[in-house]
């Protein structure tokens, strides 16, 4: 009987997309070091496994030298797989992106590199924007006013008052999104709970979560995530209100 460990690895490899697997084996196998080339071999063993058998392993790696230390290196390939993910991500999604050029903006101001720093501060900041991606917008706020504090006093205050401004506004968007979050979500998990949702005292609540402030107006959400919940909660209670025609033009927003 072999014996069974912890799976988390084995979960994590077989999670992966052909195209994620291929992306590692890439990113793996172009470091020249012996021991990268060891988690290749590690990463290709587990991923034969259907199902996780460290006796295996200890068997089929037994004469090699870090075959002692398997807890370690399984440890250290595990956050080699969720580093490599995060720059395979970053090359696909923008908000990703976004957080990989926040840590730029921080390094960059580290080393003292201001200029660059700030240009790509603006270039992030335009990104975040862009996609009204409110966290990130909030945190490059901040690096903004620390930036700030590195140039010329000329105009500063001007500009200080202005970040300041866009500080409320993101501030008030990000609330109002998690108000519908909020709403969404309890909704969700009541839907959940009980798919049928067809007494009296159901059908009740439902119409409270319709006459909620945040339902009133289609044109209350400030932000396309805000709208896209707005539409979402809407449809939800038309459905179960036994109105599919009215749920569908809500779904389609």
């Amino acid at each position: 009987m072999p014996m069974r460990f912890k799976p988390d690895l084995h979960r994590l490899i077989h999670s992966l997309s052909p195209s994620e697997k291929r992306y590692f084996r890439l990113q793996a196998a172009s470091f020249s070091s012996n021991r990268e080339s060891n988690y290749l071999k590690l990463f290709n063993a587990i991923l034969e496994q259907s199902e996780y058998d460290q006796e295996s392993l200890l068997t089929r790696f037994q004469e090699e030298n870090w075959v002692d230390r398997l807890s370690t290196e399984k440890n250290y390939l595990y956050q080699l797989i969720l580093k490599t993910m995060r720059s395979y991500d970053a090359e696909r999604n923008v908000y990703v992106r976004i957080r990989g050029q926040i840590k730029d903006i921080e390094f960059l101001y580290r080393k003292g590199l201001f200029t660059e720093s700030q240009r790509l501060l603006e270039k992030t900041m335009a990104q975040a924007g862009k996609f009204e991606d409110l966290p990130a917008l909030l945190e490059l706020q901040q690096w903004a006013r620390k930036l700030l504090k590195k140039q010329s006093a000329k105009g500063a205050e001007a500009e200080l008052d202005k970040l300041i401004g866009e500080k409320e506004d993101h501030l008030a968007k990000l609330v109002d999104q998690l108000a519908y979050a909020d709403l969404y979500d309890r909704l969700f998990f009541r839907i959940r709970k009980d798919q049928s949702l067809r007494s009296g005292e159901d059908l009740l609540n439902v119409s409270a979560w319709m006459e909620n402030e945040l339902m009133q107006d289609a044109e209350r959400p400030q932000t396309f995530q805000s709208r896209h919940l707005f539409f979402q909660i809407q449809g939800y209670c038309h459905r179960l209100q036994g109105e599919p025609g009215k749920a569908l033009e809500a779904y389609q927003g």
